[in-house]
């Protein structure tokens, strides 16, 4: 059974394993509001796979295909 929680609990479980994490709960609901990070909508909570999120923050970050360290690279203009 997965273990769901809410975005307030999740934040408590992330402090709880790391105390000086820089996630801020405000942080990880707009994550959640964008699609970073799986969760369910249930009434007006949103609710997270602890599971899940850890495979998320685990997963190794791979840099874009251009990218080019020591290199200036075009910011698009909107």
């Amino acid at each position: 059974m997965p273990r769901m929680r809410t975005l307030e609990e999740t934040y408590k479980y992330l402090k709880a394993a790391d105390p000086d994490t820089c996630l801020t709960p405000y942080s990880l609901r707009r994550m959640v509001k964008q699609g970073d990070i799986p969760a369910i909508k249930s009434g007006k909570k949103y609710l997270l796979n602890l599971d899940l999120l850890d495979d998320f923050f685990n997963k190794e970050i791979q840099p874009p295909n251009n990218f080019k360290p020591g290199a200036i690279r075009r910011i698009s203009e909107r």
